[in-house]
């Protein structure tokens, strides 16, 4: 099988469909699809752009009908957590300033929709954690093998599960973290802070998941996005030896979630490993990857479409 492998749409309905056409998709009865093709959406459909309902019905009816693979991102696993209440009648994600404003693009689409709402959640709960066959891997953040074993036979469909993924410091919810959130470091022990969305300061740093094999590392080495840090401080590896570290050389591993930058073009992030989330919805581009299979990945194999959708 043959993938367009795409990153994180964030509501950019417009991107999305000038992407597919580019990458030769088609709409047919209402249906986008390829005829030698199919494409794999790696998460994070809602939020930030002005329209996810669009974004999600499209995506949704090209896996209905086959042409596509779709995944779970972070912001369907918040919005789930968002609307879903615990025993107490609490929701498991709290409904503060930070979140409201994270959520808000979405929850004004659906605003006056709210059977059809409760219908979308149903449906990102039964979104897979991940998604492999020979040849290919693909998971929004982090490919942690013992994370992926702990949550292959999972879904959020299971309430209990989804009340245990949800509470602190279970092993549910550190797997489903890791996956859909990836591994980070606290640097602020460094008089460091990373600048998040919405002028926040944020004292964890993103770090990448694989090629950990020396005894110390200069921030910007292990940041992701790559260089993220401009400190030289190093961290040495009882810092990170807590962290994932897949190994090289296995089937290609995808994924979205660290909105790189598009200024020095696209390409793998290592020998193996591609990031696809290139800021769409904030302004970067809406970015694919055209898997033929083998293992090795070159950036003559991304297409990507600049994101300017109205209100960019």
């Amino acid at each position: 099988m043959k993938f367009d492998i795409i990153g994180d749409i964030h509501g950019r309905f417009l991107t999305l469909e000038r992407l597919l056409k580019k990458l030769g998709y088609a709409p047919d009865g209402g249906v986008w699809k390829h005829e030698k093709r199919r494409a794999l959406f790696l998460g994070d459909y809602i939020d930030r752009g002005a329209q996810p309902r669009e974004t999600l019905q499209l995506v949704r009816a090209m896996v209905d009908a086959g042409h596509a693979v779709a995944i779970m991102g972070n912001h369907e696993l918040n919005a789930v957590a968002y609307h879903t209440l615990d025993s107490r009648g609490k929701p498991l994600r709290e409904h503060n300033d930070q979140n409201q404003k994270q959520h808000r693009a979405t929850l004004d689409a659906f605003s006056g929709c709210a059977s059809e709402w409760a219908g979308w959640l149903e449906w990102f709960k039964g979104l897979p954690f991940f998604y492999e066959e020979p040849g290919l891997r693909a998971v929004h953040a982090c490919w942690c093998e013992k994370s992926v074993e702990r949550l292959r036979h999972h879904s959020l469909r299971d309430t209990d599960f989804l009340l245990r993924a949800t509470e602190a410091e279970t092993d549910e919810r550190e797997a489903l973290e890791m996956l859909l959130k990836g591994p980070e470091i606290n640097i602020s022990r460094f008089g460091l802070h990373v600048n998040a969305p919405g002028d926040r300061r944020r004292n964890e740093m993103r770090v990448k998941w694989w090629g950990y094999d020396a005894q110390s590392y200069a921030l910007p080495e292990i940041s992701m996005p790559p260089g993220a840090v401009l400190t030289e401080q190093r961290v040495q590896h009882s810092d990170v030896r807590h962290l994932p570290n897949l190994s090289a050389g296995g089937p290609p591993v995808f994924f979205g979630h660290y909105k790189m930058s598009c200024r020095n073009g696209f390409a793998p992030v290592d020998r193996g490993f591609c990031c696809l989330d290139y800021g769409a919805g904030s302004g970067g581009a809406l970015v694919a990857y055209r898997w033929d299979g083998g293992p090795e990945l070159e950036a003559g194999s991304f297409v990507a479409e600049p994101d300017a959708d109205p209100g960019s």
